[in-house]
């Protein structure tokens, strides 16, 4: 029997879900969030942790959108920092695809190479990204590299928001 077990809990005075004891809690979350929330995890020990074993599997399952999404906004953010150059968002946006799906080469290659060479692996992909910004946008280095790494750090956030989001979506559904 379980003690105590945290669905979701992103820290102090933070929306959380617990089961505690046998008793299911939810705070910081919607009405309807926590009554979604009770209906699908309020269950015995066993079906709970049935639940838990499949959790990834229905993550998974939303990834493809929440991917999407991550290529839209990565679009809209070169589309902002890069006005000067005058793209219009469908270029950016083919800009986004083809960062999106060298990054994600790089992730399927790095399942492959020893852990010493993960590393090179990234530093690899920081310099395609510089250079592909470079060429694309046609700036000078200082700005290229600084608009690039503003980009990276804002793109790094709305990765962290749509998986964050992708998570607790897959909880409710």
């Amino acid at each position: 029997m379980t003690d105590n077990f945290r669905i979701i809990d992103f820290g102090l005075e933070s929306p959380r879900v617990t089961i505690i004891r046998g008793e299911f809690s939810c705070t910081g979350f919607p009405e309807w969030g926590c009554a979604r929330l009770k209906k699908r995890f309020d269950r015995s020990d066993e079906d709970l942790r049935e639940e838990m074993i499949q959790l990834p599997g229905h993550i998974f399952k939303y990834m493809a959108y929440s991917l999407f999404a991550m290529v839209i906004a990565f679009a809209a953010l070169m589309q902002l920092f890069f006005r000067k150059r005058k793209l219009v968002y469908g270029e950016n946006l083919v800009f986004a695809f083809h960062m999106h799906g060298v990054g994600l080469l790089a992730m399927l290659l790095m399942q492959f190479v020893p852990d010493m060479a993960k590393p090179a692996v990234l530093v690899l992909l920081l310099c395609h990204y510089l250079l592909s910004v470079k060429r694309v946008y046609q700036e000078s280095w200082p700005m290229a590299l600084l608009k690039a790494a503003l980009v990276g750090v804002l793109d790094l956030a709305v990765i962290v928001l749509v998986g964050t989001a992708t998570a607790i979506f897959a909880l409710m559904v």
